[in-house]
């Protein structure tokens, strides 16, 4: 016979900057704030380095947000930004990658906090977010290696 228990978790309905990051503390992140004019961001210090920023901010509470945008930049020689982005489409689970203005590949993942969230969930989209950022830099590797310089691929 298999008893299963209830645990009770804090819901978070939105999310302020000093909460984010003692969850990410405790999600074991090695993190920093970063200044920003614009929105709370922090940035991991630990491999793979990725930025986190809050979104959202709530109207009726200005220092609370309803998501959270992760990204990365990734500098790729530029013959190789499409294969890259076409290889690792669908081998991701939720990152989005985008050809940035800059000639940089862009990859990024929203987590919706707004309507509420545990911390448990949090922190399983962030294994997310990792486990597709790795897939990408590993395609990254892959794509550069073979890309000699003499031919287009």
């Amino acid at each position: 016979m298999t008893i299963q228990a209830t645990v009770l978790a804090p819901v978070y309905p939105s999310i302020r900057s000093e909460e984010l990051g003692r969850l990410l503390q405790e999600a074991g992140y090695d993190i920093e704030p970063v200044a920003s004019e614009f929105r709370p961001t922090y940035r991991m210090l630990s491999e793979p380095g990725f930025m986190i920023r809050l979104l959202g901010a709530l109207a009726e509470r200005p220092d609370e947000y309803h998501s959270i945008s992760v990204w990365r930049f990734i500098a790729v020689s530029p013959p190789v930004l499409a294969e890259v982005i076409h290889r690792t489409k669908s081998h991701t689970m939720f990152a989005v990658l985008f050809a940035h203005r800059s000639g940089q590949l862009l990859v990024t993942h929203d987590i919706l906090i707004g309507g509420g969230v545990t911390g448990h969930h949090l922190k399983h989209q962030l294994q997310f977010w990792r486990s597709d950022l790795a897939r990408v830099l590993q395609v990254v590797r892959e794509s550069q290696g073979e890309f000699d310089g003499r031919r287009l691929n």
